[in-house]
């Protein structure tokens, strides 16, 4: 489980690092506030996922599929609420969101997948 913990940590540190770079220096224009709240978010929900994926090994598709579809939920809310709430660098923010997820969701396949290996042994 540590393992698992400590990729997304670096992950999200290096995407973070990354991101602060790019809208420093070259996009400058598309700066939005709260700009942190998306990796912490990522680090969050990674935290949980990485959690139960670790309590339910070997309990099958049921539990992956619960765990994806909360994090379906929870990021159109956090978007959502974004809009609503802030209303200022709504596109910049969700084109970064969706960055994030779909990185986010590469690293969520590796270690189910890596977790399902695993648990054979």
């Amino acid at each position: 489980m540590k393992r698992y913990l400590i990729v997304l940590f670096v992950l999200m540190l290096l995407l973070s690092v990354t991101m602060e770079v790019l809208f420093s220096t070259v996009l400058t224009q598309y700066r939005f506030p709260f700009s942190a709240l998306i990796p912490a978010f990522f680090v969050f929900l990674g935290s949980v996922t990485v959690s139960v994926a670790w309590q339910a090994k070997g309990h099958g598709i049921n539990v992956i599929m619960g765990v994806k579809v909360l994090k379906l939920i929870l990021s159109l809310l956090l978007l959502f609420a974004y809009a609503f709430l802030v209303k200022e660098g709504v596109l910049p923010f969700a084109l970064t969101f969706a960055a994030f997820f779909l990185i986010y969701l590469i690293y969520e396949s590796w270690m189910f997948l890596d977790l399902n290996k695993n648990k054979d042994k």
